[in-house]
């Protein structure tokens, strides 16, 4: 019996062994799950990453994507607005895509793992980081894992750039090892989008199935103690991470602690309005209740005017620090351009269609117009039958000719964005060929200039080091590799172009006219210039023909970029 319960025993210690190896704290991971995903720093320091799901497998999107951002009671910085989700990264299984997004805030130790404490001590506006190198024991580890705060914008893309080239280091291939990849090419730092957060923040899809998504906090409100350290329970400042609980993602101090910068501007509204500084979410320790909500928005300056010195600094705060995330490149490979065009066709002629992106362009506003001509005669059939409901329809009129004059700007404004499209659509087009002519002007060069190194080698007897062959080879090989990048690029705008021209076709004539005349009358540049005058012809065409000339006017658009070179030609030589 003894040997029997002594092999139980055993076993458990082992099974008891491998699951503390599975859950082993450390400094940077104080509440360790198995499905974490951690990424090493210099000097042992260690950047632990969240999984986030994002539905369905589609590149282009999924209907149950679109998400409500925002909260109407939030302010009007953070008013609702419809946005579709997306992850960097498909999941192992295949069935999703997947935000990485760091399941920690950034923290002094890690940003001077990376940096060097003399950095910190030069970038931090923080007195007590000037002391940092100074510290031993319990007092090192406690400002270890304090959440990095009161440094710029700047400073925190110098650490991601030094980051992301400590993992790259081709001499030690094992740091990347971890890193989620597409196509075999490993994904890079920086910092996550709004949407990203916010989608994070809120729960994501466990949150949406259990209905809190759209909830201020997505957990019980007077639970909030236990997620966030705020102005109610952070009396003393920042506090080390991973103390407060983390939401059902994984993710901790997403409400308070310190509040967070990241990726991309400041606009009003997240995807429209002026730019300015840069954009943080989330509450800190210095935050009210209120401005703890998941929707919260606010700017950071970028660079702060000092209005007494007349002097310009960079802008920072000791509320304000930032979490990391994972990101890929939209083409990691030249190959998955094939990959993901064979899929576009469906998606634009399907989902598309209910996606933020494709409302915002399309012309459902023409057949409401249509629809509200229906109505009237409807209207007028009943006042005939019945003389005494005049009062009430003619009330009715009144707010459908308001909806017709809104409905009437909807088309102008419509009209424009497509005009403004496909115009940025033949620049690009015109610069990427102007590119393709400079490459071939340099692929040839290079060619004459390896044959004169070979001829020097063959007369002279000069090693390739000394005639510069090798060097010219390898140019030849750049301008190969880059010539090969252009002709999808074209492709890729050539389609955006003639999908912007068959849009446009959806607008009456008077719509289409006005935007070209509004789009005509604003300072445009040669090149603006001469591809309008190509979209406003093809236009025309399109209207006359109902057929798009896919071959003829991409002959327009060449002898359009012919003219343009010969003018630029012309202009170098007065």
């Amino acid at each position: 019996m003894k040997n029997k319960y002594g092999a139980v025993l055993c076993v458990l210690i082992l099974c008891c062994s491998a699951f503390i190896q599975a859950a082993e704290k450390s400094l940077y991971n104080p509440k360790p799950l198995p499905d974490d995903l951690i990424l090493p720093m210099p000097n042992g320091a260690e950047m632990v990453f969240r999984p986030v799901l994002v539905s369905g497998t589609n590149f282009w999107g999924e209907t149950d994507r679109i998400v409500t951002l925002g909260d109407a009671q939030a302010g009007m910085f953070s008013n609702i607005q419809k946005n579709m989700v997306n992850g960097s990264f498909p999941s192992k299984d295949g069935k999703h895509w997947v935000i990485w997004i760091a399941k920690y805030e950034l923290t002094t130790g890690q940003f001077v793992a990376v940096m060097g404490r003399d950095a910190l001590a030069k970038y931090s506006g923080d007195s007590k980081d000037g002391n940092y190198s100074s510290l031993q024991g319990k007092k090192l580890k406690k400002a270890q894992v304090l959440p990095l705060a009161w440094v710029s914008y700047t400073t925190i893309n110098k650490f991601i750039e030094q980051y992301n080239n400590w993992l790259f280091d081709s001499e030690h291939p094992e740091r990347v090892a971890k890193l989620p990849s597409i196509n075999g090419v490993p994904g890079f730092i920086r910092l996550p989008t709004e949407e990203e957060w916010e989608f994070s923040a809120r729960g994501g899809l466990p949150a949406i199935k259990n209905n809190t998504f759209n909830a201020e906090f997505p957990f019980p409100e007077k639970e909030l103690k236990k997620y966030a350290w705020f102005k109610d329970n952070a009396k003393r400042g920042k506090k080390g991470i991973g103390y407060r609980k983390p939401n059902v993602l994984g993710i901790h101090d997403m409400y308070g602690n310190v509040s967070e910068m990241v990726q991309g501007v400041f606009r009003p509204e997240m995807t429209q309005g002026k730019p300015g500084g840069i954009t943080v979410r989330g509450g800190s320790f210095r935050s009210s209740k209120l401005d703890a909500k998941v929707a919260i928005r606010r700017e950071m300056d970028i660079y702060k005017w000092n209005s007494e010195t007349n002097t310009m600094t960079e802008g920072k705060t000791f509320t304000i620090g930032t979490r990391l995330a994972i990101g890929s490149n939209v083409l990691p490979t030249a190959e998955y351009l094939a990959i993901i065009k064979d899929d576009y066709e469906k998606y634009k002629k399907g989902i598309r269609q209910s996606t933020p992106a494709g409302l915002s362009v399309q012309n459902l506003a023409g057949q409401a117009v249509a629809q509200l001509g229906d109505i009237d005669d409807v209207l007028k059939r009943i006042i005939k039958k019945y003389p005494d409901t005049m009062r009430d329809i003619s009330s009715i009129q009144q707010n459908m000719d308001k909806a017709r004059s809104q409905l009437d700007q909807a088309q102008h404004k419509g009209a424009r964005s497509l005009v403004q499209d496909a115009t940025r659509n033949a620049v690009n087009i015109l610069e990427l060929l102007r590119k393709e002519k400079i490459l071939q002007d340099g692929l040839r060069s290079a060619h004459n200039y390896l044959q004169n190194a070979l001829d020097d080698e063959e007369k002279n007897g000069l090693t390739p080091e000394e005639s510069g062959s090798d060097t010219y080879r390898k140019m030849i090989s750049d301008f190969s590799e880059k010539l090969k990048e252009n002709p999808p690029a074209v492709e890729l705008q050539y389609n955006g172009y003639l999908d912007r021209i068959t849009e446009i076709k959806g607008y009456a004539e008077q719509y289409q006219q006005s935007a070209f005349a509004t789009m005509g009358k604003k300072s445009l540049t040669q090149i603006e210039s001469r591809a309008l005058a190509l979209v406003n012809k093809h236009v025309a065409e399109f209207n006359k023909s109902q057929q798009l000339a896919r071959d003829t006017w991409w002959n327009d658009i060449q002898q359009a970029f012919d003219h343009y070179v010969q003018e630029y030609l012309q202009g170098e030589t007065q």
